[in-house]
């Protein structure tokens, strides 16, 4: 394996200050980011329903669904794919639609009770990631 210096700097932004921690330390910069986090996802619902379904019936109830959101309760659906923890993960217009869509749940769609929750908060969507700090 071969080993090379590497220069730290070209990864650095150029308006921040370096600091250099002494011989025994590296050199860091400190970033501090203001603003609020900006959510891309806060417009996509996940329709959930306790029904066994084969990868079929999955499929053409998935359809179902974005077919009731559009008609029964007018809602525009932007975009829709298969998702793991459900029927299907749906992308309304904005969040305002989806936050209305999921107050109203269950929703009766094809002979199944079909919830929607929200994607960006529910547990089963959401992985903890550990973080480890060494000093």
């Amino acid at each position: 394996m071969a080993n090379f210096a590497i220069d730290p700097r070209r990864f650095f932004p150029s308006v921040m200050i370096l600091e250099d921690g002494g011989q025994h330390r590296r050199a860091r910069r400190t970033v501090c980011v203001s603003g609020g986090i900006v959510k891309r996802h806060e417009d996509y619902a996940i329709a959930i329903t306790d029904a066994q379904l084969t990868p079929a019936q999955q499929l053409q109830l998935m359809h179902l669904t974005r077919d009731y959101i559009e008609i029964e309760v007018p809602k525009n659906v932007l975009y829709f794919a298969p998702h793991p923890h459900g029927v299907g993960i749906y992308q309304l217009r904005d969040p305002c639609q989806r936050d209305t869509l999921v107050v109203t749940s269950p929703h009766w769609i094809g002979g199944h009770e079909v919830r929607f929750v929200k994607h960006d908060e529910t547990p089963m969507n959401v992985c903890n990631s550990p973080y480890t700090r060494k000093s």
